[in-house]
Parts: structure tokens; C-alpha cells; sequence
């Protein structure tokens, strides 16, 4: 089995995107379509699908080299 690696610094990223927009968690959360508990294991560095990453980029107005996810490797 093996064991999932948390990317923090991503999830610090896209914390600190959505701050700079004056978003809620819970604001982000709905707009993406998932829950505030999702969101927030996300910006602690948890895995997160690939449907959910093109939601992230698009309401956080970046690209995915900005959060710098490779998205391969990283993604369930």
C-alpha cells in the first residue's frame, strides 16, 4: 500500500489565492461544487480529483502552473 503525500505548499497556494480574492472557504467551496471540509483538507495539502483542479483554476482566475500542480502524480 502506498502512502499518499500531502502537498502543502500547494495547498497553501490556493489558500492564498482565495484569500487575496476575499473568498470564504465556504464561498470557494460552493463555487467548485464540493464542501468546506473538502476544501479545507485541499488547502492542507490533500489529493483532490482532476474535475476538481479545473474548477479550482478556473475560479481562482490562474493557470495550473501557478498552483504548480502536476496533476498526474498528484491526483486520485
Amino acid at each position: 500500500m502506498t502512502e499518499k503525500v500531502k502537498d502543502y505548499d500547494r495547498g497553501t497556494r490556493i489558500a492564498d489565492r482565495r484569500k487575496e480574492l476575499g473568498l470564504t472557504q465556504d464561498e470557494l467551496a460552493h463555487r467548485i461544487g464540493i464542501g468546506r471540509q473538502a476544501l479545507s483538507a485541499i488547502e492542507n495539502g490533500g489529493a483532490f480529483k482532476a474535475q476538481t483542479l479545473e474548477r479550482l483554476v478556473s475560479a481562482l482566475d490562474v493557470s495550473e502552473g501557478r498552483l504548480d500542480l502536476n496533476i498526474r502524480r498528484r491526483c486520485c
